[in-house]
């Protein structure tokens, strides 16, 4: 299975196209933390204590990322970066609070596996982010 942040970055790009779009149906949210949670588990052999909190992230965390993208595509962002922003946002707060939940050893395993590319990636684009801004300035 394709890491969190590979499918929500999937997502997010069929959520951003669903305004040219109105026959395709709507992600669901809980359906994808309920996904994710399944793969985590399994990978990290999480025990049921840990299930119950990465519950309580994930069906806080992804419902706000897509409230969030919701209310950007209302207010008419075309641009896809204002998306990815939202999504880098979200996905580094849900590392955060992976690792406070994680073991050690499931946390370096986790940041092998999967989160040391992505915060990478996610650094990257918050640093060409912010150097936009400024220029708009």
């Amino acid at each position: 299975m394709k890491p969190l942040y590979a499918f929500l970055t999937l997502l997010a790009l069929t959520f951003s196209f669903q305004a040219n779009a109105q026959e395709k149906e709507e992600p669901d949210p809980e359906q994808i933390a309920l996904d994710e949670i399944d793969r985590l588990a399994d990978i990290y052999r999480l025990d049921d204590y840990q299930i119950f909190i990465l519950d309580s992230i994930l069906f806080h965390n992804i419902p706000a990322m897509f409230k969030e993208l919701e209310q950007v595509q209302k207010l008419g962002a075309e641009s896809w970066r204002s998306y990815q922003h939202i999504q880098d946002k979200w996905s580094a707060r849900t590392d955060s609070a992976y690792q406070l939940l994680f073991t050690e050893e499931q946390w370096s395993r986790y940041m092998k596996r999967e989160g040391k590319r992505l915060k990478k990636e996610r650094d990257k684009r918050l640093e060409e982010f912010n150097s936009a801004r400024k220029k708009r300035r």
